[in-house]
């Protein structure tokens, strides 16, 4: 309850204080220290020298909660060279919301500039943190430190639009929604399993009908991710379910949000390898050249290109070389020639060489993902 109390408390104060001094900001001053504090915010959120390490270290902040739980030390501990990194971790990130929340009270944008969720994980994240550890509670596990999950899928989401246009393909957007779904398990995972372990005199909701001699033996990280992914995926098996009020209604609330987004995740990943399959994809730069085809030519040009392009005399200059079709979208029948012609057994030796693309040259996406520059 402190943790919660303290964290509500927090974010609640710094909001207010936030709204307060919008509205009461006056002068030429107040502008000219937001304007002095605008490229900084703008590194937090769009700079991947920035991102890419505040990644790994949310990243590792959730596995050390992992292993803070998983710990036999008693109910759980880990190692004070860890317990630090994690300290200092939280310190970068109460200095990154001071300033962000700074700018937001200073700059002409007021509240709309400040970034609300980040803003709230971080108002739970930091003071929890510093709460275990500092407050004489290091032996206990209970922190919402695995809201560093949540983190790492903001930055996760403001790095990915960060990277270049020819890096944003199937891949990435394959890479978003399987992150998006473990995100959400861990998450829904460890607040659960925290919901179940809760200890009090007396423990309101006691295990009833379970062998484990405690709570944490039967609800330990991998046990309550089993437990919400087999809930969103509807196939649970009722081996287990949460036994407390809260830890019940957690698991209400994982299903009603869970499944929707399980099957949305799904039909996009379906829809974006049928987009690949049909000639959405992107040419990965590989060693070697290539060479990109373009206009509107007829199967049996592009054949007899082929044909000449990997002729066996040509086979030390071609042996490296690829071949990228890009074909309008109005050329469907030739592409699907094309593929075809290229499964024949025949053509086993080049098929790896060549890809069927379908876009134009009019538009810039379209000879990226066919690897011009």
């Amino acid at each position: 309850a402190a943790h919660f109390v303290l964290c509500a408390a927090t974010f609640l104060a710094l909001a207010g204080l936030n709204y307060a001094i919008v509205t009461r900001r006056s002068g030429r001053l107040f502008e000219r220290m937001g304007k002095a504090l605008r490229p900084l915010v703008n590194d937090f959120f769009q700079s991947r020298y920035y991102l890419a390490p505040m990644l790994a270290q949310a990243l590792m902040m959730c596995v050390l909660h992992v292993a803070r739980v998983e710990s036999a030390q008693g109910i759980g501990n880990i190692n004070d060279i860890w317990n630090m990194f994690e300290s200092f971790s939280v310190f970068i990130q109460a200095a990154e919301g001071i300033v962000v929340w700074t700018y937001s009270g200073l700059s002409s944008t007021g509240p709309t500039s400040i970034p609300f969720g980040r803003f709230l994980v971080d108002s739970f994240l930091v003071p929890s943190v510093l709460l275990r550890s500092f407050g004489g509670s290091q032996r206990s596990h209970m922190s919402f430190s695995y809201f560093a999950a949540v983190r790492f899928f903001m930055l996760w989401d403001s790095f990915r639009q960060t990277l270049p246009m020819r890096m944003q393909g199937v891949r990435l957007q394959m890479a978003h929604s399987c992150i998006t779904l473990l995100v959400f398990v861990f998450t829904v995972a460890m607040l659960v399993q925290q919901l179940e372990t809760l200890v009090g005199e007396p423990w309101p909701w006691h295990l009833s009908s379970v062998s484990a001699a405690h709570a944490a033996q039967l609800w330990n990280p991998g046990a309550s991710a089993y437990f919400v992914f087999g809930t969103i995926a509807t196939v649970g098996y009722g081996d287990l379910w949460p036994r407390s009020l809260l830890g019940q209604t957690a698991a209400a609330v994982a299903a009603v949000v869970g499944i929707p987004l399980l099957l949305s995740k799904a039909l996009h990943t379906w829809d974006v390898v049928q987009f690949a399959l049909h000639g959405g994809g992107e040419y990965s730069i590989k060693s070697g050249k290539h060479v990109v085809v373009a206009g509107s030519p007829s199967f049996q040009v592009l054949r007899d290109f082929i044909c000449e392009l990997y002729h066996e005399d040509h086979m030390q200059e071609s042996d490296d070389l690829n071949l990228v079709v890009l074909l309008p979208k109005g050329l469907k029948s030739t592409a699907d020639c094309l593929k075809r012609y290229l499964r024949l057994p025949e053509n086993r030796t080049i098929r790896r060489k060549i890809f069927v693309l379908q876009g134009t040259v009019l538009k810039r996406r379209d000879l990226m993902r066919a690897g011009y520059q």
